[in-house]
């Protein structure tokens, strides 16, 4: 993998990895908050968070999933590559005279 996708990843991991500790934080301190009734904005801004927070949660399972694949693919690709592999003559460097 190169660098630069190496980075990208750790970056975008960070960045989801903060939003959620701060959806965490602000859903905590804000839960009994003095609500005025309806349309209270701050209870809006909790459903958000609490929707973020719930749609987060899919995410491991997808990347756990898709590694297993990834693992799989490499194992079957490898194992395609070594039973694949037949004694040629142009493998063995056997010379042709005539």
């Amino acid at each position: 993998m190169k660098t630069r996708d190496r980075v990208f990843s750790i970056v975008c991991t960070l960045a989801l990895l903060v939003c959620l500790l701060f959806s965490y934080e602000y859903v905590v301190s804000n839960t009994q908050h003095d609500c005025p009734g309806k349309d209270c904005t701050v209870c809006v801004q909790l459903e958000a968070a609490v929707h973020f927070i719930s749609s987060i949660k899919i995410l491991p399972m997808l990347s756990f999933i898709a590694i297993v694949l990834c693992v799989f693919t490499r194992i079957y690709a490898a194992s395609e590559r070594s039973a694949c592999v037949r004694n040629t003559l142009v493998l063995l460097k056997v010379e042709l005279l005539n």
